[in-house]
């Protein structure tokens, strides 16, 4: 680089040495800048030099918010060539440690061998394949047990059968008997009252000896009823326990996988589960994040989200939006849920910081069914920025939240006639005010308070978002 000016270049050549060899603190760094800029005689490329200069000097030591702030002030889009000339990266010892530098926007990498991990797919195989022999053990189960108990009412119908068919043989044998026995009163009417007492005495040993008979037929029969019906339940209860070891062989290797999921989402949907989404819009450096589309962004351009005052019911009407942008799978107490709580420092009034949440509700009756939680969010209309909740595409709340709000929302959840009707419920916090114009501190803050994610009776989480297609305003 040329100047006009020897003098002055060699007094600039002079402050970067002292930057190299002679700084000891910020405070150094800001005098020398200062004796340099004394001269009135310095061309604008001059004056950035220095300036870019004093910049490298500051860097070396702690932050220093009066020196930083004046770095910024002599700042100016003239200078912006000479912040993006590299010089070749460099290691020093100063002051005692090492110091390792890199101009702009270089990269310093790293690299490290990685251990091997178990893989989730695979795991996730073995367990379907688990519940396929549980189920088919079950359908072994169920027929062997109707075969058992279509053998035993075969074996009792048999039983009864041959029961009838005796009683009516004995019924019909003391008819024969009753029927001689009438004859023979009949023809002895006459004889004397010893035949008469003979007769009488015969017949009463042939009903007594019937009756026995009887007695003997049905003590028999309820014999073979009762060994069929032990015999039965014995072989039931071999077939079970040959069964249920088969099923705890097969289920034994997963049974630590199996247990330690009934402690989780999968196994209570009271458990809170659902997905979180965070994001910026716009770059200082080149303007609107991934060219302004907005298919990344719930079909929402970012400039709308932090410029325009999107909406959560405005987002695209397809879950493909909804499940590109929320991509964090996130769990919590039912106490309730911090899901963002972000204090940023920014340079420009275009950008902001948005946060999200979507939750997946079933309703299990036949009709609607209330919830009001607790909540904290953010957003200012000054900036363009909004709060907002949608519960099936339908808007719920909208506001300014410059300062944090903090409400309750009722819901009302819907059902269908076949109890099992999902919601979706979507929460957008974007950032509070900024504390001034060089120092622009603002937070994005989406929380959910005391007990407001404990769903009531009726209501529960579902997560299935990676599988929806289609339409979620409905």
């Amino acid at each position: 680089m040329k100047f006009s000016n020897i003098m002055v270049a060699t007094a600039i050549l002079a402050f970067v040495a002292s930057v190299n060899a002679e700084a000891t603190s910020a405070e150094d760094c800001q005098m020398d800048y200062w004796r340099l800029t004394e001269d009135l005689t310095l061309t604008t490329a001059q004056k950035c030099e220095a300036l870019v200069t004093f910049s490298k000097c500051l860097g070396q030591f702690d932050a220093d918010e009066g020196k930083e702030s004046l770095l910024f002030q002599k700042n100016s889009k003239t200078c912006e060539s000479y912040w993006k000339n590299d010089e070749p990266p460099s290691v020093r010892a100063s002051r005692d440690n090492m110091v390792m530098t890199v101009d702009n926007a270089k990269d310093i990498e790293f690299h490290r061998h990685r251990r091997e991990t178990i893989s989730v797919f695979t795991m996730n195989e073995k367990i379907t394949d688990l519940l396929a022999t549980v189920e088919d053990l079950k359908a072994q189960l169920v027929s062997s047990a109707a075969a058992t108990a279509k053998d035993l009412q075969g074996k009792l119908d048999a039983k009864s059968d041959e029961l009838d068919r005796k009683s009516r043989e004995l019924a019909d044998a003391f008819d024969d008997k009753s029927k001689a026995i009438d004859q023979t009163v009949a023809d002895l009417e006459s004889k004397v009252d010893d035949s008469v007492k003979s007769t009488v005495k015969q017949l009463t040993d042939a009903k007594k000896a019937t009756d026995t008979q009887l007695n003997d037929a049905k003590k028999t029969t309820d014999k073979q009823l009762a060994d069929a019906k032990t015999e039965a339940k014995e072989n039931m209860d071999a077939l079970a326990k040959k069964i249920g070891e088969s099923v705890d062989t097969k289920l034994k290797p997963g049974s630590k996988v199996i247990a330690s999921l009934a402690n989780t989402y999968h196994s209570n949907p009271k458990i809170p589960v659902f997905r979180v989404g965070k994001w910026h819009t716009y770059s200082n450096h080149y303007s609107w994040l991934d060219g302004n589309r907005p298919n990344g962004y719930g079909g929402i351009h970012p400039s709308t989200w932090t410029d325009g005052r999107a909406k959560a019911d405005q987002m695209s009407n397809d879950f493909k939006y909804l499940q590109r942008l929320f991509t964090r799978k996130a769990t919590a107490s039912t106490f309730g849920g911090t899901i963002c709580s972000e204090v940023y420092g920014q340079r420009s009034s275009t950008t902001g910081g948005v946060c999200g949440a979507i939750f997946r509700i079933k309703n299990t009756g036949k009709s609607s069914i209330g919830w009001n939680p607790r909540l904290t969010m953010t957003s200012w209309h000054g900036w363009g920025e909004e709060a907002s909740i949608s519960l099936n595409g339908n808007r719920q709340y909208s506001g300014n939240c410059e300062n944090e709000c903090h409400f309750n929302q009722q819901f009302s959840i819907p059902a269908n006639s076949a109890g099992n009707r999902i919601s979706t419920v979507i929460f957008i916090s974007t950032s509070s005010h900024d504390n001034g114009h060089y120092n622009q501190w603002r937070t994005t803050v989406l929380l959910f308070g005391d007990n407001s994610l404990a769903l009531p009776d009726g209501l529960e989480y579902v997560d299935d978002l990676d599988v929806l297609t289609g339409a979620w305003k409905k």
